[in-house]
């Protein structure tokens, strides 16, 4: 453990040892056994799941609503045709910048679709940047924003609790409106609670978690835009080497039941060797990456060398409206190595 002091807009590299090389060779161990853990598994979520909102209809200054688009394309229709400066990646970041700049403003209606299932006892919560700059109706009823919101992921996405009585079986309508102008960006929103979400093309449906996670991609399995922590409970009552073979995450921590014991593994192979382990099993924590909430979603093809503003703003043949999601989880079965 060591202190260090980053001031603002500040970053610091750290190399830790200068022996790495010298590290003496990993055994060859020979195995006689192997036994298969094929799931499906109890879990755990460490962060409220999210629906992502990026498509929506939208109006300017009380005109005729313009058919579903992409809020970035939005912003780009609404700076060509009305002359507010369109933000770029030469720009300083709103959260960074002293405030904002006086010019031509519109005001503008964004409206959101999303349809819910036999889901109304489930709070839900939307996040969404600024939004004191909004007025926020949730089909036709006004959404109060608190004067102190909390945060989620980061201090720029604001907490503001949905009316659990104003929302419907089936299709259901968040309504944005504000003054836009520099300064004021257009960009998604996302609901959050204890629900599971399903897609068709890129229309959300609210679902219920599932009971249980699957072998195989949690984007299909009610968790498309999740990124946070997933805690697989793997049922491997007995010692050995827990060996996951192919696993869609940024890194991997082996926890025991009874937080006695963590095995934390940064890249492949994910991996750990335990002499017992309780009979309850172990858990295998997956750190997910924020690629499927944040972006880009859209972007073709997924695989990319780098990723900056541009490829939020994609077109053509690098565009989809459908969702271009990431794998993410357990993809292939563990096993139990003895």
């Amino acid at each position: 453990i060591w202190k260090s002091v980053l001031g603002p807009l500040q970053e610091r590299v750290f190399f830790i040892g200068d022996a790495a090389n010298d590290a003496p060779p990993r055994p060859i161990v020979a195995f006689s056994d192997r036994t298969a853990l094929p799931g499906p598994f109890d879990y755990e979520l460490d962060e409220p799941n999210l629906c992502v909102l990026d498509f929506a209809d939208w109006q300017v200054d009380g005109g005729a609503w313009q058919p579903e688009t992409e809020i970035l394309k939005i912003e780009e229709a609404i700076a060509a045709g009305y002359g507010v400066p369109l933000r770029s990646g030469q720009m300083v970041q709103p959260w960074a910048a002293k405030a904002a700049k006086e010019g031509p403003s519109r005001r503008v209606g964004l409206r959101f679709r999303f349809e819910v299932g036999n889901l109304l006892s489930c709070g839900i919560e939307l996040l969404l940047e600024q939004p004191s700059n909004y007025r926020i109706t949730l089909n036709g009823i006004d959404v109060e924003v608190p004067s102190l919101t909390e945060w989620f992921i980061d201090p720029c996405f604001r907490r503001v609790p949905l009316p659990t009585a104003a929302l419907n079986v089936e299709g259901n309508e968040i309504l944005l409106e504000c003054d836009y102008r520099q300064g004021h960006d257009l960009e998604a929103i996302y609901l959050a609670g204890a629900f599971g979400v399903q897609l068709t093309g890129r229309k959300a449906r609210l679902i219920p978690l599932p009971a249980q996670l699957k072998i195989g991609d949690i984007c299909g399995q009610g968790l498309p835009f999740y990124s946070g922590k997933v805690r697989y409970k793997l049922p491997a009552a007995s010692g050995g080497r827990l060996v996951l073979s192919h696993v869609a995450a940024a890194c991997v921590n082996f926890v025991l039941p009874d937080g006695d014991g963590r095995h934390e593994v940064p890249w492949p192979p994910f991996e750990c060797s335990l002499e017992s382990i309780p009979d309850e099993g172990i858990i295998a924590e997956l750190c997910l990456t924020r690629r499927n909430t944040f972006g880009p979603l859209h972007l073709v093809p997924i695989e990319q060398s780098w990723i900056g503003p541009e490829t939020f703003r994609s077109s053509g043949e690098n565009w989809s409206d459908d969702y271009q999601l990431i794998p993410a989880g357990i993809l292939a079965v563990p096993e139990l190595l003895r």
